[in-house]
């Protein structure tokens, strides 16, 4: 996931934009790797999904507090991430069904 997180903006994106919904499809990525001469070593290609489609999500409200839980398809166990947005508040469901679809 570092390579994806870590990535550059390409230059018609924003300084500072993010994205503001959770992308319905995958993303499909091809990646190469050159040598020094700039000669193609190896390539392999990626389809990352933002939502897989098994992933179970169940939205949790109880006195005031809201929260949307992801689920990995299969029995677990997994590991629990908790994301807590800033002042603006809102639930931001991408970051979460992204590191669930792993």
């Amino acid at each position: 996931m570092g390579l994806f997180l870590g990535m550059t903006p390409c230059e018609d994106f924003a300084y500072g934009g993010y994205l503001r919904c959770t992308p319905p499809l995958p993303f499909f990525y091809k990646l190469q790797l050159f040598d020094s001469r700039d000669k193609l070593l190896d390539q392999i290609y990626i389809k990352k999904h933002w939502m897989h489609p098994r992933l179970e999500r169940t939205e949790l409200q109880d006195d005031g507090f809201c929260a949307t839980l992801f689920k990995p398809p299969g029995a677990g166990p997994f590991p629990a991430v908790i994301d807590i947005s800033g002042t603006g508040g809102g639930i931001h469901e991408h970051k979460g069904a992204m590191l669930a679809s792993e």
